[in-house]
């Protein structure tokens, strides 16, 4: 169970991580358009 735990945390923060990379990019893609066609 222990060994389960470990993996299954593992995969979880390593979809966590890459979840909060992809939205940390859409968000600064937003921001970025926003940006553009507010000037």
């Amino acid at each position: 169970m222990a060994a389960g735990d470990g993996v299954g945390g593992a995969v979880w923060r390593f979809g966590a991580s890459l979840f909060d990379r992809v939205a940390q990019k859409s968000a600064l893609q937003d921001l970025l358009l926003t940006g553009s066609s507010a000037r």
